[in-house]
């Protein structure tokens, strides 16, 4: 195999995620699902009972509960997986080996991102065959569903690759871990965190929301609530956001792929790996660092309708913030 090296030298250094994360999976999905079937379920016959009366193979499904909740765990460990690839990579200094090997970037970033795609959809495969054996054995074997274990995996699958990947991404133009991870979490809360401050915001300098209440306000709502993606109820499943998922992650992979090859070992221990991006991220902290001032000033300081403390808290926001990202691009971590 060409990539031999490539694939040991990933294994070598994850090799703890290949053991640990199908186990952990299994424990939130696989194992809960036996535990709730075969060992409380029997001692609790009339719940099945009443869910075989039914006919609804959700009730012993839960509505998707535990796939949830699987979901969680393993969106954990694919961010930790990620930090480890390319965070810890430029930490510990290996990362300059790595480029004076053989091999284009191109194909480092693809053995990388190809090892934790492998990772993430063998576990759910793996666990999702075992949790079609535990329900298959149990008492409610008659409700099975088949098309619902599919829907579970694809969904799972396409969403926690892109979830990846966004984190990989994330991993090409920061340089440190600490960046990598603050910078993530940032951009992932940002979407929704933005839109409850400005609608806020918009309510107190104007007297009315900046997002009415309509059809049109639930659906950015439940669009922009990336955390709720996660928790998504089987229901609300579609092949939509299935095919919207794995474009993201396609076109995430790209830009990573992009990232990388453009990667200068020089800036290793910067915030952020390119001049450019700086402005772009200070800007988005800024004005969300702004406006949460805005708000909490509207509610401390008790001037006529809000407006004043607003403008005052809006001033103050800014002005720190600006100082504070400005000192930030300054300093230089250790890598």
């Amino acid at each position: 195999m060409r990539d031999k090296a490539l694939w040991s030298r990933e294994y070598a250094q994850a090799k703890l995620f290949v053991w640990f994360v199908p186990a952990l999976h299994f424990f939130t999905l696989g194992f809960a699902r036996i535990n709730d079937l075969l060992f409380d379920g029997s001692r609790s016959p009339e719940r099945l009972e009443a869910a075989l009366r039914s006919g609804d193979a959700m009730q012993v499904y839960q509505f998707g509960n535990l796939e949830s909740v699987g979901r969680g765990w393993m969106l954990l460990a694919a961010f930790v997986l990620a930090l480890v690839q390319f965070g810890t990579e430029r930490r510990n200094g290996s990362q300059e080996f790595l480029f004076s090997l053989p091999y284009s970037r191109r194909r480092i970033f693809c053995t990388k991102w190809l090892f934790g795609a492998a990772l993430i959809v063998s576990t759910f495969s793996l666990n999702t065959a075992i949790d079609m054996v535990a329900v298959l054995s149990s008492p409610a074997a008659e409700l099975f569903s088949l098309g619902y274990h599919f829907t579970q995996w694809l969904y799972s699958v396409v969403l926690l690759l892109a979830a990846y990947s966004f984190v990989a991404l994330v991993g090409t133009i920061t340089g440190t871990v600490a960046s990598q991870t603050t910078l993530s979490l940032f951009l992932w809360a940002a979407p929704m965190s933005m839109y409850i401050v400005a609608d806020e915001s918009f309510g107190i300098m104007f007297g009315r929301d900046l997002f009415p209440d309509s059809y049109l306000y639930e659906e950015l709502q439940d669009f922009i609530n990336i955390p709720g993606y996660i928790a998504l109820s089987y229901e609300f499943i579609t092949w939509g956001k299935m095919v919207v998922f794995a474009l993201v992650a396609g076109a995430l992979v790209l830009l990573g792929m992009r990232g990388y090859e453009r990667n200068k070992p020089e800036n290793n221990g910067k915030f952020l790996m390119f001049g450019w991006l700086e402005l772009a991220v200070q800007t988005a902290i800024v004005v969300l660092a702004s406006l949460l001032a805005g708000n909490f000033a509207a509610g401390v300081v008790r001037l006529g309708d809000g407006r004043l403390g607003f403008l005052f808290g809006l001033a103050i926001g800014c002005a720190a913030s600006l100082l504070l990202t400005a000192k930030l691009k300054r300093i230089r971590l250790k890598s």
